[in-house]
């Protein structure tokens, strides 16, 4: 079973270490609302991290038997150092083609409802439609990955926002 490097958190940054040796630190500008992440990983792990307690303390649940990589991201803001922080909404990844994809950072900043994706230190904005989500740039749409509900053209797949801890164990039990 596969390890997390843990998170490392700084004044107004969040830095996300990935497994993967090729994948970059994402870096989160300051006056953001971190909505979640995901971490590919090369078997079937799954993860639950809470980063609520603490400037420097992570609870970790893994498990190998979930047929599927979810990461779950649980913030409220206590210890970081992000003015306006406050709890936020989750995301949940799924990757089932289990690949080492690097990390996929989901945040928003506190002054706007705009929801950005990192990859790999690359920004984009992200626009959600029926199972497809379209990366877009400040300048308008472009064609840098769909990821549909089938994984057929997705590196992550069935990437969706939960606004409670209800839905999201609703959802997770509904893919797996």
């Amino acid at each position: 079973m596969k390890k997390i490097q843990p998170f490392a958190l700084a004044a107004g940054f969040i830095i996300a270490a990935s497994n993967s040796a090729q994948a970059e630190p994402l870096v989160v500008p300051p006056h953001t609302e971190v909505l979640g992440f995901h971490l590919g990983m090369s078997d079937c792990d799954a993860a639950a991290i809470d980063l609520s307690r603490s400037h420097r303390e992570m609870s970790r649940t893994l498990s190998s038997e979930v047929p599927a990589t979810y990461f779950l991201l649980n913030v409220n803001g206590n210890g970081f150092d992000v003015p306006g922080l406050e709890r936020v909404s989750l995301i949940c990844a799924r990757s089932p083609d289990k690949l080492v994809h690097g990390a996929v950072l989901v945040f928003r900043p506190s002054a706007t409802n705009d929801v950005l994706v990192a990859l790999n230190s690359k920004y984009k904005r992200a626009d959600r439609s029926d199972n497809l989500i379209v990366f877009k740039s400040p300048s308008g749409l472009i064609n840098v990955e769909v990821f549909d509900s089938g994984g057929l053209r997705a590196s992550y797949a069935d990437t969706f926002l939960i606004n409670d801890m209800a839905a999201m164990s609703s959802n997770i039990g509904s893919k797996l």
